[in-house]
């Protein structure tokens, strides 16, 4: 629940009023007239692998649907979200690891009791991470594939990067300077 005060000020005096109260799910959900659902489409293999930077692109495919009575739309975000403590032994315990990254979204309408098929590519750069000395480069790690509406249920898919290769020139995607 969050409280939401009027303040009024005035020279001598400060008026506070209590107007009314949000709660948690009204601003994190913004406002709709119809309930959305998101589930897997296919479902996605139990570890996804990424072996080098030049792997094609693993493509995730989700349902969003309208089990409201009115047409609405509605947004899907892509995560990645990297296990940190699987990635310390490449990356040193000194480098700070994001706690997760978008790498796609999409908005679809969709109509009262209808659905949609939505279609996300992850790619190995979209696993990069930053190294102490400010390059961007596949390390070998674990990572989440999270699916979601912004709040309520996730789908969330498993990979991993494990290089065949760990030669800087066959991890990395990008030189600092």
């Amino acid at each position: 629940m969050f409280p939401v005060w009027l303040v009024m000020r005035h020279p001598q005096k400060i008026f506070e009023y209590f107007v009314y109260t949000l709660t948690s799910n009204a601003v994190l959900q913004g406002l709709s007239y119809t309930e959305f659902d998101v589930t897997w489409a296919t479902p996605p293999p139990s570890t996804t692998t990424i072996t080098s930077k030049t792997d094609s692109a693993t493509t995730y495919k989700v349902t969003v649907k309208n089990i409201g009575t009115v047409s609405g739309d509605e947004v899907v975000l892509a995560y990645t979200k990297p296990k940190a403590h699987t990635l310390r032994g490449s990356l040193g315990d000194t480098v700070p690891i994001e706690q997760k990254k978008l790498f796609g979204f999409q908005r679809v309408t969709v109509p009262a009791g209808g659905s949609a098929d939505l279609s996300f590519e992850l790619t190995p750069a979209h696993l990069a991470m930053v190294d102490e000395d400010g390059h961007t480069g596949l390390h070998n790690g674990e990572f989440e594939v999270v699916f979601s509406r912004g709040h309520g249920k996730e789908l969330v898919a498993q990979t991993a990067v494990q290089l065949t290769d760990l030669s800087e020139e066959a991890s990395r995607l990008k030189t600092f300077r």
